[in-house]
């Protein structure tokens, strides 16, 4: 059983009324996003480190891992930034 439907089951026994419901998930949702973003630059970090290790030791070279480190962080960069409007 995942969290989503252990919650679900709990407020369906409660019967909580729809604004303490609301409230409820509105309070889940921001803890994900501050367990998620928290560990955002230890995912990045790992992530970019690793590709970097497994390409220098397919190529034989440090420019190709680098270039394409920088490459990836720069499209993460891009990505995760607001829209420009």
């Amino acid at each position: 059983m995942d969290a989503g439907s252990a919650v679900d089951g709990w407020l369906t026994r409660r019967r909580l009324p729809h604004d303490e419901q609301v409230r409820l998930a509105q309070r889940q949702s921001a803890d994900f996003l501050d367990a998620v973003s928290g560990n955002l630059r230890l995912m990045i970090l790992a992530i970019s480190g690793l590709t970097f290790i497994l390409l220098a030791r397919a190529f034989r070279s440090i420019l190709l891992p680098l270039q394409a480190v920088v490459l990836n962080l720069l499209s993460v960069a891009a990505g995760s930034s607001p829209a420009q409007r």
